[in-house]
């Protein structure tokens, strides 16, 4: 018989106390309370997650944070929390590195210090990638400010994972005219000014 196959969870998310922290700084809507049993899951990353993965048959978790990331957070806080959630999370992946990778941090709030940050995450804490979350405030994933983060990422030969995270609401009240639900499910290219991400039309 041949090799058991390997099977290896992408989006495997998580909520660090970190993030949870900066997002409630800044008013962030946090969807899911303390207790709730998602939330517990989220913070996990010990027995119980594990329990989890064997139960569906996983045996390594990529792991990432949960939507948006740091990308809701304004520069200045953005490159501190990314590095410390790097940080925590390399932690995590040494302590179990035969159950867990995890995608970077990156601060796309402040573009010269993301593509930086990639490169210490990749060259030092040894990530494999990244996560990135289409837009950043008003900015879609394509602005040219992001050049350089693209073309780090290409010089590493790492992959960028896109996770579409709720629309920016101007863009969210263009996309949704006329739509029967009124919920953003019809996608309209032509009035929508254009993104990159256009997985986010349907993330409410």
């Amino acid at each position: 018989m041949g090799e058991k196959l390997r099977i290896v969870g992408l989006e495997e998310h998580v909520v660090l106390p970190v993030v949870r922290e900066a997002w409630a700084k800044v008013g962030a809507r946090q969807p899911y309370g303390e207790d709730h049993p998602v939330m517990r899951r989220l913070r996990d990353v010990g027995d119980q997650r594990l329990a989890d993965m064997d139960d569906q048959g996983i045996d390594v978790a990529v792991l990432s944070l949960a939507t948006p990331g740091v990308q809701n957070l304004p520069a200045a806080d953005a490159v501190s929390v990314a590095r410390e959630a790097n940080d925590a999370l390399a932690e995590i992946v040494a302590a179990r590195p035969d159950r867990f990778q995890a995608l970077a941090v990156i601060p796309t709030s402040s573009p010269e210090n993301a593509a930086a940050e990639l490169e210490r995450a990749v060259t030092q804490l040894g990530f494999p990638g990244a996560m990135l979350y289409g837009r950043t405030g008003d900015k879609t994933a394509d602005a040219p400010e992001f050049d350089d983060l693209y073309a780090t990422a290409e010089r590493l030969r790492v992959p960028l994972h896109f996770h579409p995270q709720a629309r920016w609401r101007p863009f969210n009240r263009r996309t949704t005219l006329g739509c029967p639900t009124g919920s953003g499910r019809c996608w309209r290219p032509r009035e929508s000014g254009g993104t990159t991400t256009s997985a986010c039309s349907t993330c409410g």
